[in-house]
């Protein structure tokens, strides 16, 4: 239990730190940039809402720098189907879908190496459910899944909700009910389900690029439900063995009735 606990909460202070380091870069992307003006960029691009692809470029705007090639990198990893032994001052990429969404640096390679980066965003999309509703009794443990199926960037906040009336009210850890976020994953924990703990739970991942959510149904049976059947059951026994019982009876009474007919 106390590994498990430890790797929950390494793994929770990871995804912060990551979350921190990518907002801080996203809101100064020139951080890492080489000096203004020497090379211009085209502007920050938010996928999503129509747009699934879009042209990132970067110009080299002196001549004083010599170039002996170019390459990408996303997320400060090289792409080497970008790389170019080439001396031009001009390079491009097209980001092709939501999946490719990230920090994009475009190099020139040279004796003076100079470098700039474009922030491509992209909203978070979620998994799609067979199951949208959830039956238990009351009195058992439940938990309700919620999985990224892009995760998009930067990395999503998560949140949970249940509808109380006509507006949805934030879940938060307490003794009933733990959320558990991990990257690409969020669970939504109900320790000891009660009567009123049924109805519509809503998660919601969100980035500065969008927002996906997910609605679930819970369905809370008390345990009296849970006798229905078996009563049920019982109840057409009873039934069948009256039914038996009486027949066999009147076809008693039939015999009796023939003997007694032959004997006078």
């Amino acid at each position: 239990m106390n590994t498990t606990l430890l790797r929950l909460v390494l793994g929770n202070f990871h995804n912060v730190l990551h979350f921190v380091l990518m907002s801080l870069l996203i809101g100064n992307s020139s951080a890492l940039d080489s000096p203004v003006g020497v090379i211009e960029r085209s502007a920050n691009v938010i996928l999503g809402n129509g747009t699934e692809s879009a042209t990132i470029s970067c110009s080299l705007n002196t001549a004083a720098h010599t170039v002996n090639g170019n390459v990408w990198l996303r997320n400060g990893r090289e792409m080497p189907d970008t790389e170019v032994n080439s001396s031009k001052h001009f390079m491009n990429y097209t980001v092709s879908n939501l999946m490719d969404a990230g920090v994009y640096t475009c190099v020139f390679k040279g004796p003076d190496q100079v470098n700039t980066t474009i922030i491509v965003q992209g909203p978070p999309v979620l998994s799609k459910h067979k199951r949208m509703y959830t039956s238990v009794y009351v009195g058992s443990k439940v938990q309700l899944h919620c999985v990224l199926g892009l995760h998009g960037f930067p990395p999503v906040s998560w949140s949970w909700m249940k509808l109380n009336g006509t507006a949805f009210d934030k879940i938060e850890n307490q003794t009933h009910a733990t959320v558990t976020r991990t990257d690409g994953h969020s669970v939504l924990l109900l320790h000891s389900v009660q009567l009123i703990d049924a109805g519509e739970y809503r998660c919601e991942a969100r980035n500065s690029a969008g927002t996906a959510h997910f609605v679930q149904i819970l369905r809370v049976h008390s345990m009296r439900a849970a006798l229905w059947p078996f009563l049920a059951i019982v109840a057409e026994v009873l039934l069948l063995c009256s039914i038996i019982i009486g027949c066999e009876q009147l076809h008693k009474s039939r015999s009796e009735k023939q003997e007694e007919l032959k004997e006078n």
